[in-house]
């Protein structure tokens, strides 16, 4: 709820709902970094609104505290942190792969390959700068179908998308959408695939 109030603009609701969960709520173990980790946001995200500054002049402190969340954040937070920070093109972010277990003979093949994996990108986008459409396009091999987030460069939600099933790739109108930079993420079963700085023009 404190996301859909941030993404309203609600600020004074977001703050409000978020300081009355500890004393509303005993919070277990894997609660209370959530907690951390989306007061700290929520705080960062504050300052930016109350200096009126955007994204672009984000001070040291301000930036080290969104990559804090992008680097040690395994929850949604670290996600919305890590897409903030990719948009302006100031981190870079190699989505671990996951293997199976015991199916590989050496470790070797893991070395040779780590290259190549952190290299290769997972999200297409073109045409980019975008008008009325832009076609998205996964660079996945093997997953079909997925879940299309836009969020502008404020980092409030834009409007969501779909990927058909059975499909790698969908041409998603953009017309209404303001003018602007945005962030376009890829979700497959609720897991980031990737993300992409799109540059959409009146």
């Amino acid at each position: 709820m404190v996301i859909a109030y941030l993404q309203k603009g609600q600020w004074n609701n977001a703050i409000s709902l978020l300081n009355s969960i500890p004393s509303n709520n005993v919070l277990d173990e894997q609660q209370q970094p959530v907690q951390n980790d989306l007061v700290n946001y929520v705080a960062t995200l504050n300052e930016i609104h109350e200096a009126d500054t955007n994204f672009n002049g984000l001070t040291e402190q301000q930036k080290n505290s969104l990559t804090a969340l992008a680097d040690y954040s395994d929850n949604r937070i670290g996600s919305y942190a890590r897409n903030i920070l990719m948009g302006l093109g100031v981190y870079n972010y190699n989505e671990p792969i996951l293997l199976p277990e015991g199916e590989l003979k050496s470790s070797s093949a893991i070395q040779v390959m780590e290259p190549v994996l952190k290299s290769y990108p997972k999200v297409k986008l073109y045409p980019n700068p975008a008008k009325d459409y832009v076609i998205v396009e996964m660079l996945t091999g093997n997953i079909y179908g997925a879940d299309v987030y836009l969020y502008d460069n404020l980092g409030k939600f834009a409007g969501n998308f779909i990927i058909p099933p059975k499909e790698q790739f969908a041409l998603l109108q953009l017309t209404g959408i303001e003018p602007g930079v945005y962030i376009l993420s890829v979700r497959y079963n609720g897991r980031l695939i990737g993300s992409g700085k799109l540059n959409l023009l009146k």
